[in-house]
């Protein structure tokens, strides 16, 4: 098994970067840092999303909601998943709705169809580490530009310079 070899940011940054790719390919709207959140006057918990593709995205053709998560472990991830589904399910996103968790971890039977069937009034889809893995190689540009891009953001913001 390889390593992912991203942090937190990089990694959000190389899947947006695929999302957004995929999503111009298919002609398909994808809206990054979306606010879902179902009557704004009159909420205080506002519901934001890493992305929402509100006509579908890829082989979904209802609203897709994405949450990426990077993990250090597959507790974590699990947990991070777990949150997010009661997110979903307090948020009022209609359950016509595919929500995608994509995680840097191995998932595997950890996420099964009895965690998921918990929440059928949604189609819960989950992206882990083999899928990732998958878009590294089919997307090794931005794999290295998330990767030397954010760490170059980073120095400059320390006010270092790479030599």
């Amino acid at each position: 098994m390889k390593k992912i070899e991203l942090d937190g940011k990089t990694f959000e940054t190389f899947i947006l970067s695929v999302l957004k790719q995929k999503a111009s390919l298919s002609k398909q709207n994808l809206i990054v840092d979306a606010d879902l959140t179902m009557n704004k006057k009159y909420s205080n918990n506002h519901f934001l999303f890493d992305a929402y593709a509100p006509e579908g995205f890829g082989e979904f053709d209802n609203p897709v909601v994405f949450e990426i998560k990077y993990s250090k472990y597959t507790e974590g991830a699990i947990s991070s998943l777990n949150s997010f589904v009661k997110k979903i399910m307090s948020a009022g996103i209609p359950s016509a709705t595919t929500v995608v968790f994509i995680t840097n971890v191995e998932l595997g039977s950890r996420v099964n169809n009895d965690f998921l069937s918990k929440t059928s009034e949604y189609r819960i889809i989950t992206y882990d580490y083999n899928i990732v893995s998958e878009w590294i190689d089919q997307y090794p540009i931005d794999y290295a530009t998330s990767h030397y891009s954010c760490s170059d953001s980073v120095r400059a913001l320390k006010g270092t310079r790479k030599s």
